[in-house]
């Protein structure tokens, strides 16, 4: 990726993604299903490369909805 953005002489994005929404089943009350589906949620990852980018330099960002911390018990 770095050598492809040399080349180019442009910023490269790679980004890797998880949907696990797009195996939901229809709606249920069955509270096995709704713990899957509240464990094995969406999520995504991205690099950025700039061109002749010597290094590593790390950032992280994380969102979680606390107000659902009672039902996942």
């Amino acid at each position: 990726m770095s050598d492809a953005a040399t080349a180019r002489n442009e910023v490269g994005v790679l980004m890797c993604g998880e949907l696990a929404s797009l195996h939901v089943q229809p709606p249920t009350d069955d509270p096995e299903q709704i713990v899957a589906h509240a464990l094995f949620s969406d999520a995504a990852a991205a690099v950025t490369v700039v061109p002749g980018g010597r290094g590593l330099r790390w950032s992280t960002s994380s969102h979680a909805d606390g107000d659902t911390a009672g039902p996942m018990t």
